[in-house]
């Protein structure tokens, strides 16, 4: 048990009840793996491995004084001896009686949440699409956002066998309306796609804004793609700003960029702010264009010596066709001096 715990870095000083929900979470985000891993034998065998040493756990959880599952007690009052079933036989028992108690019992929000996971993978796992589709669209219909992004993925997948672009679309949508982050993103991205029907920098900006965290870094750098071509130069170094700040590659670069010329809040190229985020993209990681940008910075700014280093590294070192074209104009300057 401490095992998982320390796997999934949860604090086994949590209360039962406390570490079975953090485990739910685990299993949300394998069921979305396993969604998108079919047809890959090793990597399914792998996830299906891991998810079932995740459900021993969880149910060892139960058995230690954590929820007590909804189907231990009626499964043993109706005189079914667990230890004399084969394990395939033991769960399919269990599965069956989630289904009953799901339809026939009146249940808490909470609870439906669980058992829905638990029978979504269990017809995942089994590969019987029909029913998993079915549990997917039921979670969805209790308002879950949850099972709303994974109804999107049901109408998406090929394999699953229920393709369709309209109600992917719509189950998308509704997912990201409801706040899944992942939904958000992917609604961020479709907007800002410029030559598709549903091109809209305004909603492209929302909801690439909705979706930026720390799971979703790149979100901070199509919420500023939109709010720039917008000329909304203000939100837009805002985005920036909340990127760099989240350590997302590439932000201060773009800062650097929008300050190198009049595309920025001021209205006014800024060459010292340009040179500052020029300065903390190199120290994060340098590359051609920021060896160029820095260089060139340095070299309007009379420090001849550390521009022409930049330059040559640009070009050295990340093989910059700009870098060497500075270079052999200057060269070349040199020469008609």
């Amino acid at each position: 048990m401490n095992h998982i715990l320390e796997k999934y870095q949860i604090d086994p000083d949590l209360s039962r009840d406390e570490q079975l929900a953090l485990l739910e979470k685990v299993k949300q985000k394998l069921l979305r793996k396993l969604n998108h891993v079919f047809g890959d034998p090793e990597k399914e065998e792998e996830l299906n491995r891991e998810m079932d040493e995740l459900e021993k756990a969880m149910d060892a959880l139960r058995a230690d004084g954590g929820t007590m599952s909804l189907d231990d007690v009626d499964l043993e009052l109706r005189g079914l001896s667990q230890t004399a079933l084969a394990p395939g036989q033991k769960k399919e028992l269990e599965i069956q009686e989630k289904e009953r108690r799901l339809l026939e019992d009146e249940l808490t929000l909470s609870e439906k949440y669980s058992l829905v996971i638990d029978l979504a993978v269990y017809y995942l796992q089994n590969r019987i699409f029909d029913k998993y589709g079915y549990w997917c669209q039921y979670g969805a219909q209790l308002g879950i956002g949850y099972f709303m992004s994974l109804m999107y993925q049901y109408h998406t997948e090929k394999f699953l066998g229920a393709e369709d672009p309209q109600k992917a679309f719509y189950w998308l949508k509704k997912a990201a309306e409801a706040g899944e982050k992942d939904c958000c993103e992917e609604l961020g991205k479709r907007y800002l796609q410029q030559k598709s029907p549903l091109f809209d920098l305004k909603q492209a900006a929302i909801w690439s804004v909705k979706a930026a965290d720390e799971e979703h870094p790149d979100a901070y750098l199509r919420a500023f793609t939109a709010f720039q071509m917008m000329k909304d130069y203000a939100r837009a170094e805002i985005c920036l700003t909340a990127g760099h700040d989240n350590g997302v590659p590439g932000a201060a670069y773009r800062m650097a960029l929008i300050y190198d010329t009049e595309d920025n809040k001021t209205g006014e190229r800024q060459v010292d702010v340009a040179k500052h985020w020029y300065e903390k993209a190199y120290v994060e990681a340098p590359d051609g264009n920021i060896c160029y940008g820095l260089g060139m910075i340095y070299m309007e700014l009379d420090e001849t010596d550390t521009g022409i280093e930049l330059l040559m590294q640009g070009y050295n070192e990340f093989g910059s066709e700009e870098c060497l074209e500075v270079l052999q104009e200057l060269v070349a300057e040199s020469q008609d001096d």
